[in-house]
């Protein structure tokens, strides 16, 4: 698991139709696949390139030459104003323009999610 999660893989859409291609693929939240884990980077790859192809887009993954720090996407999600990812499988919620000059009630509901999960 160390190995999966040291090794991943942060991918770029890349391509005349890269937006519409990184929306309808629809694998995770936001525009750019993040932490993938290298053994599963191929499989990736050629998943998104039968769904470019099938849905008529010129559009396909090329992995980066580096993986961006978790911190970082944060703030870059924060200044883009806001947004959501995954983070090695985990959802982040990321909001923008929060004021940072005082304190802010925090609201959460419990959900109940089943199968074996149980209620958060």
């Amino acid at each position: 698991m160390a190995a999966e999660v040291h090794n991943s893989v942060d991918f770029a859409v890349v391509g005349r139709d890269a937006s519409s291609a990184a929306r309808s693929f629809d694998r995770q939240p936001g525009a750019m696949p993040r932490d993938i884990p290298a053994s599963r980077a191929v499989e990736l790859g050629k998943m998104f390139e039968e769904h470019s192809l099938t849905a008529g887009l010129d559009a396909r993954l090329e992995a980066l030459p580096n993986r961006e720090p978790h911190a970082q996407r944060a703030r870059r999600t924060a200044v883009e104003g806001g947004g959501r990812f995954l983070m090695l499988g985990v959802p982040v919620v990321v909001v923008g323009g929060v004021p940072s000059d005082h304190h802010l009630p925090v609201l959460a509901s419990r959900v109940d999610f089943g199968d074996g999960v149980g209620p958060r």
